[in-house]
């Protein structure tokens, strides 16, 4: 086919006159010089795309390298605030439990000295019955003895 077609052209050239060959030459080198600029310009855009784009992956490779560390700083920042968070709950632990226990044994405390009055307390009645009993008996004795005499 390709050589159908080269053919076919040989037999056209042949065919002009020479006004008409020398304007096909000259539109055949201005077509050259023009796939020429075009190959120029293409080499040259893919040039400039490609370093366009090297700056482009550099400078996302910059921002991804600063946020890592910008994430890491705060990383490291949360890891403190909660160290800190944790030691002040342990510290309020060990207030708390000190309360507590100050707290349970001022209620033992208390406690203790309840039980004390009560038993005084309940010490006090019984001697209070038995005198009240006593003079119930003085008094029905002398009550008797008056009658008596």
């Amino acid at each position: 086919m390709v050589e159908m077609v080269e053919s076919n052209i040989e037999q056209k050239v042949k065919a002009m006159k020479e006004g008409e060959k020398d304007a096909l030459l000259y539109n055949l080198l201005v077509a050259a010089f023009k796939v020429k600029d075009i190959t120029g310009s293409r080499k040259s855009v893919i040039g400039e795309l490609k370093k366009t784009s090297e700056q482009v992956i550099n400078d996302v490779v910059k921002i991804m390298e600063s946020q890592r560390v910008r994430v890491e700083r705060e990383n490291e920042e949360l890891k403190a605030q909660v160290k800190k968070l944790q030691d002040n709950i342990a510290l309020y632990e060990q207030k708390l439990a000190k309360v507590i226990q100050e707290k349970e044994d001022k209620l033992m405390t208390l406690n203790a000295a309840l039980e004390h009055t009560e038993i005084a307390a309940s010490q006090a009645v019984k001697e209070k019955n038995e005198l009240q009993e006593t003079l119930r008996r003085l008094q029905e004795n002398w009550e008797r003895f008056i009658s008596e005499t």
